[in-house]
């Protein structure tokens, strides 16, 4: 079984996501984050054929780029993933963002390497209950996320 499914934002998902992540935009500034925002309507800017060939795209760079990742962290954690991980593509918001239990966002937009992004965002998910029991901040998450990260590129 994969253990990561990759799916196409549809333009309610969109539309939904945008409303949550405007929410948001004082502390994107604040962090100096990036993020790309709707330059008109969702509904006159959604391609579905672009979200289609990044999805294929990206589905044959994480076969490619993968290197037994989910070995690793399943070792490292001493857990073993059974689920997969929702990877949804999306054309706005930050490079990649997650949400509990199991589901990631990434901004096809943005010029960053999506599958570390990918790997990245599901580290994120794994630790966010160490996170929350010890009240981490955002700055230490982050490099907590990225020094386990660096393990397993």
């Amino acid at each position: 079984m994969p253990k990561v499914s990759f799916k196409i934002n549809d333009i309610n998902q969109e539309k939904i996501l945008v409303e949550s992540l405007k929410k948001s935009i004082d502390f994107f500034n604040s962090h100096r984050i990036e993020t790309t925002w709707p330059k008109n309507d969702i509904e006159k800017e959604y391609n579905e054929n672009d979200y289609a060939d990044f999805k294929n795209k990206l589905e044959k760079e994480w076969i490619e780029k993968e290197n037994n990742f989910f070995d690793k962290i399943e070792d490292f954690f001493a857990v073993k993933i059974n689920e997969p991980f929702e990877v949804n593509i999306s054309n706005y918001g930050v490079g990649g963002c997650y949400n509990l239990p199991r589901k990631i966002t990434i901004n096809k937009q943005l010029p960053y390497d999506h599958i570390l992004n990918i790997k990245h965002e599901i580290i994120h998910l794994l630790i966010e209950p160490f996170i929350k029991k010890h009240n981490i901040d955002f700055q230490n998450k982050e490099k907590l996320t990225n020094c386990i990260l660096d393990l397993f590129k």
